[in-house]
């Protein structure tokens, strides 16, 4: 019932800012932030949370990847949305129940997140949101976290989310100035928490963070960042806010619109590619 209310508001939400007509500064728009959430997909030729739907990203010049991280049996971190695989691909066993190898063999679409910072890390940035997972130590995911991630700076190749504040706060493997809390109607108590333990900023919903939320924020050195960014007049709105980070799950069709405000030669350079 809860998800069934909060799709509503969202798409109702979308149906007025996309009426939003007010263009930012072109060089606003030229350095927005775009983060492909689940990459670039159709979950019927490409999946969400797989290679090609990062791949997808890699080659329509997309800033971000978002992506989610859940535990198998054995303490590796993968990158699915869902506890199991019914939605995508009509199988029902969960991952916390598979071991690594027995993942591999249900789900062969599911990729490591050590697969994914070493296909994708420093190419793209790269937001890291984390789902509890039943039956995994804290101590196990920090050290698969430590492990996985060693290779990237934290805040500047990546940042850690979660919609879990206390699971976010149990987390030692990535400094406090990477992480995220990812707010919902709690967007107070998000705010909160992150003010107390010093995390980098704050992500949600746009029409649930106000614009004195964001200059809170951004009075305190504080990043932010909305979704689902999925319209032009959206994609202005936000830019005209102070947004840093746009997640968008139309990513493909957002960087066309920021690629109208790039200089001729820049569109030209690329179309060569």
């Amino acid at each position: 019932m809860f998800n069934r209310l909060e799709n509503g508001l969202m798409r109702g939400a979308d149906a007025l800012v996309a009426r939003y007509r007010r263009a930012p500064q072109p060089e606003i728009v030229r350095d927005a932030r775009i983060v492909a959430h689940r990459g670039i997909y159709d979950n019927t030729d490409v999946f969400e949370n797989t290679l090609a739907a990062f791949d997808a990203v890699v080659d329509n010049g997309v800033w971000g990847i978002e992506c989610d991280v859940r535990w198998t049996r054995d303490g590796v971190a993968v990158i699915h949305h869902d506890p199991d695989g019914r939605r995508l691909f009509g199988r029902d066993r969960p991952i916390d129940t598979l071991d690594i190898h027995e993942l591999q063999r249900v789900y062969p679409l599911i990729p490591t997140l050590a697969t994914v910072v070493r296909r994708y890390g420093r190419k793209r940035h790269l937001m890291i949101e984390i789902k509890k997972t039943a039956g995994i130590s804290i101590a196990a995911v920090n050290r698969s976290l430590a492990t996985d991630l060693a290779s990237l700076t934290p805040g500047v190749d990546f940042h850690l989310m979660s919609l879990s504040l206390s699971f976010l706060s149990a987390i030692e493997a990535v400094p406090r100035h990477a992480c995220l809390p990812i707010a919902r109607l709690n967007v107070g108590a998000a705010f909160r928490a992150m003010a107390d333990a010093g995390l980098a900023g704050l992500t949600g919903h746009y029409a649930l963070i106000g614009r004195r939320r964001i200059l809170v924020l951004r009075r305190q050195g504080r990043s932010v960042g909305t979704g689902f960014v999925n319209s032009r007049g959206c994609l202005f709105r936000e830019l005209n806010r102070g947004v840093d980070w746009l997640f968008s799950d139309r990513p493909q069709a957002i960087q066309r619109h920021v690629d109208r405000f790039q200089p001729p030669a820049w569109r030209l350079d690329r179309l060569a590619r």
